[in-house]
């Protein structure tokens, strides 16, 4: 090789020294292209591409790999993430596990082994090789996130709230701690026998209104302020989304469709029939799903119901029981809410036409004279966090995008917050005036 040559080696060794691996690549397959059989062109290459998590790219290298020892912790950690995508969570468990060995000061191998025994479902295991990266790296969020969320596939959901809560304390600019140990606190409760008639809404602060609708505004830096203000709504479904952006501000209002799967069409069929025969055990049905959470399905309107009870929690017929008679009193209770008209109602259908809309508003006036806020994805007419008044009794917001994204949601938290703001305001005037 010659001294040229041997400035460009010293170049892409320079490059991955200061983790460049885009450009280190590039300078080592050029290297390659020159010396095919480089071991520091092979070393180098091989190093960037784990480093850049081209696992496909590197397989061909793997064989090589295992001759070279300086490759040891780079080859557990490729054939981990092959074995991953391939679902292989086992094979993947013994590398993360050789990466524990060899590199025991880094959290990766740690971090993947509690992962896939989590997938295997061997969940003891899981918690000790995830409390030793907590432990040994308490700066580390992901560590703490996969220790917390192990509590919670071990359904000890009062562990995983003091965990959430460390997660909290530790790393206090991760917004998702909060609702996560709150929901694990109201799930323990439940669990621990406390059922949905001793859950009621305590302790909700009213908001004051101003002698000027106008003048009000949203104490937004103030979470109390923020969890009073959400539990003056309720969901009406579609899915969970508004649940969990009430959720998002500790807010944890008891209601039937909080968490449902209600249809535009669904909704409308339930609330014209005054949600006749919901909670009747000829009318329901239970289902198990892919991830082993029990599912009450109403046979009438098409309404699918969360229970947030796992297989291996409760038995079916005991789960069916109980709420079956925790439906028919939300249906009872949400009667109540719609008769009172002291909350605001939300509905969320990204795509629904101005007919299916009408036709809702129409329907809640069988009950009493509520308020609907009815949200719709954002149009060239109107922007994300617009909020239209149709009636008196009936508004549409604007969202700038669906919370569900896939399987993973992503909540647009400030836009929901301006449209409820406007609609509050929207009912401050309206009361002003009567």
């Amino acid at each position: 090789m010659s001294l040229v040559e041997g400035d460009i080696v010293l170049e892409a060794q320079a490059a991955t020294d200061r983790r460049d691996f885009a450009l280190a690549l590039h300078m080592w397959s050029n290297i390659l292209a020159k010396h095919p059989d480089s071991q520091l062109g092979l070393t180098g290459r091989f190093r960037c591409l784990v480093m850049l998590r081209r696992f496909d790219s590197c397989e061909p290298m793997l064989e090589w790999a295992e001759q070279d020892a300086s490759c040891a912790e780079l080859l557990a950690i490729a054939r981990a993430n092959l074995a991953e995508q391939r679902q292989d969570w086992g094979l993947a468990a013994e590398f993360w596990r050789t990466l524990t060995k060899l590199h025991p000061r880094s959290p990766e191998g740690f971090i993947g082994l509690a992962n896939c025994l989590n997938r295997l479902k061997l969940w003891s295991e899981a918690d000790i090789a995830i409390k030793d990266a907590v432990e040994n790296f308490p700066e580390n969020l992901y560590a703490h996130m996969v220790w917390a969320s192990t509590a919670n596939l071990m359904s000890d959901y009062a562990e995983a709230a003091e965990r959430w809560a460390l997660v909290e304390t530790r790393f206090p600019d991760f917004p998702d701690a909060v609702s996560h140990r709150k929901s694990n606190a109201f799930r323990a409760r439940e669990v621990a026998g406390e059922d949905v008639y001793d859950m009621a809404e305590a302790n909700v602060v009213p908001i004051a209104a101003p002698e000027i609708a106008d003048q009000w505004t949203l104490a937004r830096e103030d979470p109390e302020a923020m969890k009073s203000f959400f539990m003056q709504f309720e969901s009406l479904g579609r899915n969970c989304e508004f649940g969990g952006i009430q959720r998002h501000f500790g807010a944890e209002p008891i209601s039937l469709l909080r968490w449902a799967a209600t249809e535009p069409e669904s909704l409308l069929s339930a609330l014209s029939a005054r949600l006749a025969g919901i909670g009747d055990t000829a009318q329901t049905t239970q289902i198990l799903a892919a991830d082993e959470e029990y599912y009450l399905l109403d046979g009438a309107y098409g309404l699918t119901l969360h229970t947030t009870v796992k297989k291996h929690e409760a038995e079916a017929d005991a789960v069916f029981r109980k709420h079956t008679r925790r439906l028919a009193f939300l249906r009872d209770k949400l009667i109540s809410d719609l008769t009172d008209a002291a909350k605001i109602f939300v509905y969320m259908a990204p795509r629904m036409d101005r007919k299916m809309i009408l036709s809702i508003s129409k329907a809640l006036t069988l009950f009493g004279p509520g308020l609907l806020l009815c949200v719709i994805l954002q149009d060239d007419g109107h922007p994300p966090g617009h909020v239209e008044v149709v009636s008196a009794q009936l508004l549409i917001g604007y969202l700038d995008q669906e919370g569900l994204i896939g399987n993973t949601w992503s909540l647009s938290v400030d836009c929901w917050i301006q449209l409820c703001e406007a609609a509050y305001r929207h009912r401050l005037r309206a009361q002003t005036l009567a």
